[in-house]
């Protein structure tokens, strides 16, 4: 099966979303990688896996949580 994946294109303001952020698209594998574990398909491998998408979206959730502090969350600036 095969689909377009169309991301968000510029910021986030007003809670104006025109396609998948990386934050969803790393909830959605976390959600698989969890379900793989409770099912048929548990493994170290797919446990490793889980634990580095976990790491990258509490990295996410930080950065945002910076810029949300600096008052740039929205904004092109790094």
């Amino acid at each position: 099966m095969v689909c377009d994946m169309v991301f968000q294109n510029g910021p986030v303001k007003n809670g104006h979303f025109n396609g998948l952020t990386e934050e969803v698209l790393l909830a959605v594998l976390i959600h698989r990688y969890e379900s793989h574990q409770d099912g048929p398909f548990k493994c170290s491998f797919n446990h490793v896996v889980l634990e580095h998408l976990k790491q990258a979206m509490a990295a996410a959730h930080k950065r945002t949580k910076d810029r949300l502090l600096r008052a740039v969350e929205g904004d092109f600036k790094p």
